[in-house]
């Protein structure tokens, strides 16, 4: 038998070739595994945590330490990956700073200047940061463990959540929400007075959540950037107005808003989108809205003071088997327009009043009863389109 060395040779060298081949591949392969474990490894490692060392500044690294009783490491750069809890007795000094999660566990009173936060800032005790600067965190602000958390300056954070806890805005200052806002367990997040504004400006969609323990009132409730669409089913109370930018949205699709001011005000002031679902309105003092909104529940106007509209349409609109009801007692009641959209029902037995050039509009299918009460409508005002209502009125 012959054999064909050549032949031999060359599968040979063939299958050598091969092998290196698929060595080098394998080999390229594990350094690129081991370099991205090693930048893993790498990333985890460099979390730190460190702790404040008593009353000092914030932005001096000295002052912090890898143990909580000083015996570890001074921190000896800021890194923004790493974690900063502020210890139960130590009072900081906020100066300027960027860096990125803070916890802050004591009691004392912060003082805040421009100060940036990239991560998380957890508030855990009770403290009143007084102000200095805007705070602004792009993660998220969480308080919780009971704190009652009082700033004194205004703050912009990505969401808020309070769980079993408070927080008050302080008066003539915002906070700024650009996603979502929480409120569990038993918690408040309430305004100092009126003139405390809780924002929205996400522009994308963002929601509120309130626990049925849970209480939400803000002085001005306003909207700015474009594309907010800010939505909820919980209750919220309003001490001052909506005030409702251009090309942004409050829908209310459950629960009920209270209007409960303490100064006369025009409850809202709306160039984009403003519906509720029940609306209660408590009147102490006059009510002077201008512009439009939209009721999907019951109206309910209690108080001794008047709601007189100088302008804008109020809209009804619902697909209930029952109509929903507009209820008035106390000071009198004027709309400027009233419109009943298509296939809706609304009922009332109060006395309220059509401003003299406007009309009450009932359209396509929609039901408009009044079982009981008077509706004066004067000069060249007019109900008009299909509707009912009993024999007098």
């Amino acid at each position: 038998m012959k054999i064909n060395f050549l032949l031999i040779n060359y599968f040979l060298n063939f299958s050598k070739g091969l092998i290196m081949n698929y060595k080098k591949r394998f080999l390229r392969i594990c350094l690129m595994l081991g370099f991205l474990l090693l930048i893993g490894i790498g990333t985890n490692a460099n979390a730190a945590t460190w702790y404040s060392q008593g009353a000092v500044t914030l932005n001096a690294t000295a002052n912090w330490n890898s143990a909580p009783d000083g015996s570890g490491t001074n921190l000896a750069t800021w890194v923004n990956t790493d974690v900063y809890v502020v210890q139960s007795t130590h009072v900081l000094t906020f100066a300027a700073a960027t860096f990125d999660s803070l916890i802050i566990n004591s009691t004392g009173a912060h003082v805040t200047a421009a100060v940036t936060v990239n991560g998380t800032v957890v508030i855990g005790s009770s403290c009143s940061p007084t102000a200095g600067g805007t705070v602004t965190v792009n993660g998220n602000l969480i308080v919780r463990n009971g704190a009652a958390f009082t700033p004194a300056g205004s703050w912009t954070v990505n969401s808020l959540t309070i769980n079993n806890s408070t927080m008050q805005i302080a008066s003539g200052q915002t906070v700024d929400i650009n996603g979502n806002l929480v409120l569990s367990g038993t918690s408040a997040f309430t305004p100092a007075d009126n003139t405390s504004v809780l924002l929205f400006s996400g522009a994308t969609t963002q929601t509120i959540t309130v626990s049925d323990d849970s209480y939400l009132e803000a002085g001005i409730f306003q909207t700015t950037t474009a594309n907010t669409n800010v939505t909820t089913t919980s209750n919220l109370t309003v001490i001052d107005q909506f005030t409702i930018a251009a090309s942004t949205t409050f829908n209310a699709t459950g629960g009920t808003v209270t209007f409960n001011p303490s100064a006369a005000s025009a409850l809202w002031a709306n160039s984009g989108t403003l519906s509720f679902n029940d609306l209660i309105m408590n009147l102490g003092f006059a009510a002077t809205p201008a512009t439009d909104a939209t009721i999907k529940g019951n109206l309910t106007k209690i108080g001794t003071s008047t709601f007189t509209a100088s302008a804008g349409t109020i809209t009804f609109t619902n697909t209930t088997l029952s109509p929903k009801q507009i209820q008035i007692s106390g000071g009198a009641f004027t709309f400027f327009n009233l419109a009943i959209s298509a296939g809706s029902k609304v009922a009332t037995s109060s006395t309220f009043t059509i401003a003299g050039t406007s009309t009450i509009n009932v359209v396509n299918n929609a039901e408009f009863k009044a079982n009981a009460g008077t509706i004066p409508i004067s000069g060249a005002g007019a109900i008009t389109n299909n509707f009912s209502y009993p024999s007098g009125v």
